[in-house]
């Protein structure tokens, strides 16, 4: 049986070039300047194997002979196609065949028959997932949040609420590591503490076991949660299921507000009211699409059910009752019940599946909480800066991500690059640029897969083409209006 696997590019030490799959021939080569499809492979697993396998861009395996011959060509998951995972002190990795030789080359010229690990045998693994996760660990069954009053990571929660189980992956290219950047913009350091600075205690090595993946500090130590409030720090050099982490999607959960300006809540119990004057866990809300619905899920694990006369907060799975039409206009949004019902707000703030028509009673401001830091994928590669004669121009066909640092209020959003000005718009052709102008402002809208749309406020909606223009130019939701965030 398969587990689950990563997907990433393969930086030769030597070269600094990345591992390439062409489709003529299946031929291999190590020439990739950035990552693009041609360099994206899957590291899988087998769940009765400790060995990984290398899936190419085309759906064939890597694999090596006795004598050394490396192919892309091979079928499944046996035989030649197998390889030893070997982590580095560097911080690199090393891939050893079944025949006790390690991979590596250069240009065009790859084998595999070398006993020991040099540059051109040793490869950093650049992930091509969307680095923004919730992080959940294997043998404690909890997700990490962070803690700022203690500076602490801790891995204690049952359910991952709210900004604080935002985790950003943040690939480190020079040192081929990764550091674990929190909601706040901290990092955490192999003592178990955010800190501000990145430096070698923050750095981590990236390990894949059995479609997990475990986090190896500068010291050799391995992450783990310790204590009863679970605060990871590097406390083990020998690799368990106490230092194994899953690394999930990081659903949009957002805070509704009705017309009354109360949030919605379930701090009265099951019945879900729009009660709420200030915001906390309780009034905060995990879409999950099923296919073209939404269903809403609470910080109790339950999902918000449509009953006859109110909406409660008892629903064990996304389905039927659970399932509403979210419709978008402008800052706000509306819901539609499995009934055909509008679900509204009664004067006494409870909420009930039996609106007929459209009004202010039908109608929530809603704000996404958990996306502090934004990191924007397109059909075309990442949303990010490029310095040109004027200023940072936001492009949208990148190799590598900017995090940019959302603001929300009343259903309205601004960003700020990561040199902390704010996203313009300028005029030449509709572009934007971190250049501390008027920050423009959006409404979004959000679709299965982690999918966002964002349209200027009284205007059109951001588009990213194959040439890098990123601007204000589209009018209908398709590929290219559409970024996963």
């Amino acid at each position: 049986m398969a587990a689950p696997t990563q997907s990433c590019g393969l930086i030769n030490a030597a070269t600094n070039k990345y591992l390439t799959g062409e489709k003529f021939g299946f031929t291999l080569n190590i020439n990739g300047a950035s990552i693009k499809s041609k360099q994206i492979w899957q590291i899988c697993s087998k769940e009765d194997s400790e060995h990984v396998f290398l899936r190419s861009p085309h759906n064939r395996y890597l694999a090596a002979t006795e004598k050394g011959v490396v192919t892309a060509d091979a079928e499944d998951m046996s035989g030649n196609a197998a390889f030893s995972f070997e982590p580095q002190a560097s911080g690199r990795v090393a891939f050893k065949s079944v025949h006790n030789y390690y991979f590596g080359g250069s240009g065009d010229q790859l084998s595999c028959f070398s006993k020991t690990v040099g540059d051109q045998e040793s490869w950093i693994i650049h992930l091509a997932n969307h680095p923004q996760f919730v992080l959940r660990n294997f043998q404690r069954k909890r997700y990490c949040t962070a803690d700022a009053k203690s500076a602490e990571l801790r891995c204690a929660e049952e359910f991952p609420w709210g900004p604080e189980a935002l985790i950003t992956l943040e690939f480190d290219r020079p040192s081929g590591c990764y550091l674990l950047r929190t909601f706040n913009n901290q990092v955490l350091s192999q003592s178990g503490k955010l800190v501000d600075e990145v430096s070698d205690d923050t750095r981590l090595q990236l390990e894949f076991r059995g479609g997990y993946v475990a986090f190896r500090c500068k010291n050799g130590k391995y992450l783990s949660g310790v204590g009863s409030t679970g605060a990871l720090q590097g406390k083990r050099e020998k690799c368990d299921k106490d230092e194994l982490f899953a690394l999930e999607d990081c659903l949009p959960q957002v805070q509704l507000v009705s017309h009354s300006g109360k949030f919605v809540s379930i701090a009265r119990g099951v019945e879900v009211s729009a009660s709420q004057a200030e915001p906390t866990k309780k009034e905060i809300f995990q879409l999950t699409w099923v296919d073209d619905k939404v269903a809403l899920r609470s910080a109790t694990g339950k999902f918000l059910s449509a009953s006859s006369s109110s909406l409660q907060d008892n629903g064990d799975a996304a389905t039927g009752d659970c399932l509403y039409e979210l419709n978008f206009d402008g800052n706000k949004v509306s819901f539609k019940a499995a009934n055909g019902k509008l679900v509204i707000t009664k004067p006494n703030g409870t909420l009930s599946p039996s609106g007929d028509e459209a009004s202010e009673k039908s109608v929530f401001v809603m704000n996404i909480v958990n996306r502090p830091l934004l990191v924007l994928r397109g059909e075309h590669g990442f949303v990010s800066t490029v310095a040109t004669a004027k200023d940072l121009r936001y492009e949208c066909n990148r190799s590598s991500y900017e995090v940019l640092s959302l603001s929300a209020e009343d259903g309205v959003y601004t960003f700020k690059g990561a040199n902390g000005q704010n996203f313009s718009q300028i005029s030449e052709n509709k572009t934007f640029a971190a250049n501390g102008g008027e920050p423009a402002r959006f409404h979004v809208q959000v679709f299965p897969g982690s999918k966002i749309a964002l349209r200027k406020v009284g205007g059109d909606l951001l588009k990213g083409v194959s040439n890098g223009t990123f601007n204000e130019s589209g009018t209908e939701f398709d590929k290219e209006t559409k970024f996963e965030y």
